[in-house]
């Protein structure tokens, strides 16, 4: 699923390929570039996207217990600030360090492009 365009804009990742397509698609519809998109069970995704891949993109990744998405990229070096969608309660979430907004899954349509859009003023 990995695609990249000579135009930066925003990296979409997580774990499931359908919900990084839905993402991915919105923020297009809203006038967003999507430069990337990666999905971990994806059978035809090339290696993870690493930090230097995605510097100077604005990151969006899934979050959920056992999406090992975020924790993966902030184990391996990525200290840019990222929106994470959340699909659980925030007592079932463990953040790694890192700047970080959430969205909520109930607010993605209406909260995903704003929060990804503020990233370019962080």
């Amino acid at each position: 699923m990995q695609q990249r365009r000579a135009d930066t804009g925003v990296a979409v990742l997580g774990r499931y390929a359908g919900v990084v397509h839905v993402l991915a698609e919105h923020l297009r519809a809203e006038g967003l570039s999507v430069a990337v998109t990666w999905a971990a069970d994806d059978p035809a995704a090339t290696v993870r996207p690493s930090p230097d891949d995605l510097a100077g993109l604005r990151v969006v990744v899934t979050l959920a217990p056992g999406d090992p998405t975020l924790d993966d990229l902030r184990r391996a070096g990525l200290t840019q600030p990222v929106v994470a969608v959340a699909w659980h309660p925030d007592d079932e979430l463990e953040l790694p360090p890192g700047p970080t907004r959430i969205v909520r899954t109930g607010r993605v349509m209406a909260d995903l492009v704003d929060e990804v859009r503020a990233l370019a003023t962080e």
